[in-house]
């Protein structure tokens, strides 16, 4: 049950990051990115703030919908490429909000406001797979906590301890 209330901190959290207006001063690159080489020279694509919010929903239904095909350790196994992608997709979010024009903090609200509920049924889903996994079999839901614990360190949304 710890790690399922860090996860709801962490997915909560995520939500409220990623959708902040504010960038930490310690910018890490995006190394997720086959486009962040030392032959490439282009400016990353600005995104606006809907389309990240955007892909913060879609990222969480990605997740949502490999969750949900967990049901055993080897399905456990099997979805590990599918989990670390989607801690690659958060990632460059973060990176996509890092570089994105800010915007006044009312519009930033306005869009925060439209996303609510799609957001909060989104990682409801993501939740509620995790306890599903874990009631069905605890080895595939120890194996699934352990990705997903290195994916919110990734991504810095909870400390490693």
């Amino acid at each position: 049950m710890k790690f399922l209330n860090k996860l709801t901190l962490a997915l909560t959290s995520s939500a409220l990051i990623l959708s902040s207006n504010s960038c930490s001063e310690d910018k890490k690159p995006d190394i997720s990115s086959s486009t962040n080489t030392s032959i490439s020279k282009e400016k990353p694509v600005v995104k606006s703030y809907k389309e990240i919010m955007q892909d913060e929903i879609t990222t969480y239904e990605e997740l949502g919908a490999v969750l949900g095909d967990i049901t055993d350790v080897k399905s456990a196994q099997a979805a590990i490429p599918s989990l670390t992608e989607t801690g690659f997709k958060f990632n460059r979010i973060k990176t996509d909000l890092q570089n994105a024009q800010p915007i006044s903090e009312n519009a930033l609200q306005l869009l925060k406001a439209d996303f609510k509920i799609e957001r909060r049924q989104v990682l409801t889903v993501v939740v509620n797979q995790f306890r599903r996994i874990k009631a069905a079999d605890i080895d595939a839901y120890s194996i699934t906590t352990k990705i997903m614990q290195g994916i919110i360190r990734l991504n810095g949304l909870i400390s490693s301890n």
